[in-house]
């Protein structure tokens, strides 16, 4: 099962240099600029952490910093049959959006054009799409819908040619 997917886990896909990854780490890894974030949390009066060491002491994840980030985060990357796998069982196993939901990916980041796409529903801050590098774009949008957006292969949400959130009526 899932276990390993933690409360503030939350599931990316990357692509670059014609390559597909999909990683699951904590919500906050995926703020591409943490510099940025970091300053807006120092001027509201909470301090100015400049730890990244959960992102392998990387500040800003960007095309120029993104190799480094996926060796050393070999271990959070998911395979795809394994998911497909996990989402076949959920579909048997319950009724409930709110159950399952945390499997879909949050995240398309797409180092190769310079944009990161995010999709979340209710409290999953922040803001991921405001929070990119200089001279990327970021967008709110439901990219698990677009058949162009990601290859095939990996979509590991359509089941039997249907998107897996259609079976809860979920948007």
């Amino acid at each position: 099962m899932t276990a390993f997917i933690d409360d503030d886990d939350r599931i990316a896909i990357l692509h670059h240099k014609n390559s597909w990854h999909i990683l699951c780490m904590d919500r906050c890894v995926w703020v591409l600029d943490r510099k940025e974030w970091n300053a807006a949390w120092a001027h509201a009066g909470y301090g100015d952490d400049n730890d990244f060491s959960d992102r392998v002491g990387i500040a800003i994840l960007d095309e120029t910093t993104v190799d480094r980030f996926l060796q050393e985060s070999r271990s959070f990357h998911l395979d795809t049959e394994w998911l497909r796998r996990e989402v076949r069982e959920l579909l048997l196993l319950t009724d409930d959006w709110w159950d399952v939901e945390y499997i879909m990916p949050r995240l398309l980041i797409d180092f190769d054009l310079r944009r990161l796409t995010a999709w979340y529903s209710y409290d999953d801050g922040p803001s991921w799409e405001t929070l990119v590098p200089h001279g990327w774009t970021g967008l709110y949008a439901d990219f698990t819908v677009d058949e162009t957006a990601i290859p095939q292969d990996y979509r590991y949400w359509i089941v039997d040619g249907q998107h897996f959130a259609d079976r809860f009526g979920a948007d």
